[in-house]
C-alpha cells in the first residue's frame, strides 16, 4: 500500500506540470492536480478493496484518509510563474468547489 500511496501521492505534481506545459490557466492546473489524485485514489482504493485489503470496501469511512500522508503539493509559485500568474491555491480552490463537479465519478461500471 506504500509504493500505491506514493504513486497517487506524487500524481498530481505531475499533472499540474503537464497542464501548465500545455499552456492551461493555473486554476484549471490546480483542479487537474486535485482531479487526477481523487481518480487515482479511488481506483486504487477499488484495487485494494476488491483484494480483501483490511479497511478498504468495507463501509468504515477510512477512504481518501489512508493517502492524505502521501500526498505531494506542486510547487504552485514555481508553477505560477511559468503560467506568468500570481500564485493562489485558494482561489484556485474555491473555483473548484463552485464547479458543479468538483471531484469526478467513480467509473462507470468498474470490476476492479
Amino acid at each position: 500500500m506504500h509504493l500505491a500511496g506514493q504513486i497517487v501521492g506524487r500524481s498530481g505534481p505531475v499533472a499540474a506540470k503537464a497542464a501548465v506545459d500545455l499552456g492551461l490557466p493555473m486554476h484549471l492546473a490546480f483542479a487537474v492536480d486535485c482531479l487526477v489524485c481523487i481518480s487515482l485514489s479511488e481506483v486504487v482504493e477499488e484495487l485494494l478493496a476488491a483484494r480483501g485489503v483490511p479497511g478498504f470496501g468495507s463501509g468504515d469511512g477510512r477512504e481518501f484518509d489512508w493517502i492524505d500522508p502521501y500526498i505531494v503539493e506542486p510547487d504552485w509559485p514555481a508553477l505560477a510563474a511559468v503560467a506568468g500568474e500570481h500564485s493562489d491555491p485558494d482561489a484556485w480552490g474555491e473555483w473548484l468547489d463552485a464547479q458543479a463537479l468538483s471531484r469526478p465519478p467513480r467509473m462507470a461500471g468498474s470490476t476492479l
